[in-house]
Order: C-alpha cells, then sequence, then structure tokens
C-alpha cells in the first residue's frame, strides 16, 4: 500500500479529478473551500462535501475527488479519541500500581 502525497492542502479547479492513493491507516478528507465530488472503493456510495464537510477513508480505500466548482481540501489522519487515550493511559496507570 502506498502512502500519498504528505498531509497538505490541495487545490483543484472545476472539474478536474485527484485521485489519493490508499493508505495504510484510516484518514479524513477535509473540504475547505468550494465542493467535492468524492468516492473511495471501500463504498458503493457517492459523496459530496461543501466547506466543513469530512469524509472518513478507511485504511486500504483509494480515493478520487472531482471538484464540482474550484475547491480547497486536505487529507489528515484519524485521530485517536481524547477519552479513549485517557482512558488508556488511566488502566496503563492501574496495571503498573498492582504489578
Amino acid at each position: 500500500m502506498i502512502e500519498p502525497l504528505p498531509l497538505a492542502d490541495y487545490s483543484i479547479a472545476r472539474h478536474v479529478v485527484f485521485t489519493l492513493p490508499a493508505r495504510r491507516r484510516p484518514w479524513v478528507v477535509h473540504c475547505l473551500h468550494g465542493r467535492l465530488w468524492v468516492t473511495h472503493g471501500a463504498s458503493v456510495r457517492d459523496f459530496i462535501l461543501s466547506r466543513g464537510d469530512r469524509l472518513r477513508v478507511p485504511a486500504g480505500a483509494a480515493v478520487v475527488v472531482e471538484a464540482l466548482r474550484s475547491a480547497r481540501f486536505d487529507c489528515e489522519p484519524v485521530a485517536v479519541a481524547p477519552v479513549a487515550f485517557h482512558l488508556g493511559r488511566l488502566m496503563q496507570r492501574l496495571i503498573a500500581g498492582y504489578a
């Protein structure tokens, strides 16, 4: 599996199609401006993203993006939920206390 271009903003003109290769971990397409048509191999659905919308992409799924009008988007890793992170640390401390 290929890691795509570095996480950054991508600007594409209307009707330009952009392909992002699959990643090893889940990630998010975030529409910063404009309107995007997005599809990925893990879903039979197509998605329309407007400014502020996010689409979670599962690991191993390549993505095709088309700008329905000039658009800007970025790709972000899926963040670990803060609650899960803190619960994990608490469990580690509790286990260490009993060792």
